[in-house]
């Protein structure tokens, strides 16, 4: 489903040329989940947007089944993001004037009656369903998560890409809302693709990227 073949990727910092990844490969099939492990500015960050392609790679290719992400149209690659592709990120991103309703509800982009279906489903397998007409700054930092999956889960995403999600949280809430986002994934075939600089949260899951081993340099990229 998704597979990178031969990426390489650097960046310049004080006219030097740091190299993150060189001649990178993986496959990943539908409904296996992968944890990108390292340390702070290690390059998990960017390893997740040249997946997702909100990053482009210097060389190689990043294919999403048969089509290459870093090949495509500017406006093709968003729509197929929107569709395809979930995000969940270490800030919430939530819209305090919005209710928790509206900001799930603002990534929709399926048939508004099979939208509406989905957030209740959501909801209510998240928790959040009496939290739905209430707005951001109301609730705790668990909640505010619950709402950022739930509309990350929204249009039914093959791949969830999260970035970080759980840094925040204490160990009873990440195994909490981790074990909520497998037990989707098992349901659905959706696969999870997650960055995470926390042992707790790695062990988690079966398959994982160290990314010390894939530095090329002593660079390192934005986290």
């Amino acid at each position: 489903m998704l597979r990178m073949e031969k990426v390489s990727f650097s960046y310049k910092a004080k006219k030097l040329k740091k190299n993150i990844l060189e001649d990178f490969s993986i496959s990943l099939q539908s409904g296996e989940n992968l944890c990108i492990c390292g340390d702070s500015k290690s390059g998990k960050s960017t390893l997740l947007y040249l997946m997702s392609g909100l990053k482009k790679p210097d060389a190689g290719s990043v294919f999403f089944n048969s089509m290459a992400l870093n090949r495509m149209e500017k406006k093709k690659l968003e729509e197929l993001r929107q569709k395809e592709f979930g995000f969940i990120f270490q800030k919430h991103f939530l819209i305090n004037y919005l209710s928790i309703r509206e900001n799930i509800m603002i990534a929709a982009v399926k048939r508004e009656n099979e939208s509406k279906r989905r957030l209740e489903l959501f909801c209510e397998m998240l928790g959040i369903t009496e939290l739905m007409d209430t707005f951001p700054y109301q609730l705790s930092p668990v909640q505010k998560y619950r709402a950022a999956i739930a509309r990350a889960l929204i249009n039914s995403p093959k791949i969830i890409f999260a970035d970080e999600p759980m840094a925040n949280l204490d160990c009873t809430n990440q195994r909490l809302l981790v074990n909520l986002l497998f037990d989707y994934c098992e349901r659905s075939g959706c696969s999870v693709i997650m960055t995470t600089m926390d042992s707790h949260t790695e062990s988690f899951f079966d398959n994982k990227i160290h990314l010390k081993s894939l530095l090329t340099s002593a660079g390192t990229c934005d986290d």
